[in-house]
């Protein structure tokens, strides 16, 4: 069984997408932390 490369790009796209908004939550958490302690 043979996966389409339409498939496979856009399972790509959407695990890229899911790990992309939770590094940018990350991110933003430690920004928000880091402004919180330096208060």
């Amino acid at each position: 069984m043979f996966l389409d490369c339409n498939d496979i790009c856009s399972s790509n796209k959407i695990v890229l997408n899911i790990y992309k908004q939770i590094h940018l939550m990350v991110f933003y958490d430690k920004i928000i932390l880091k402004d919180y302690f330096t208060l």
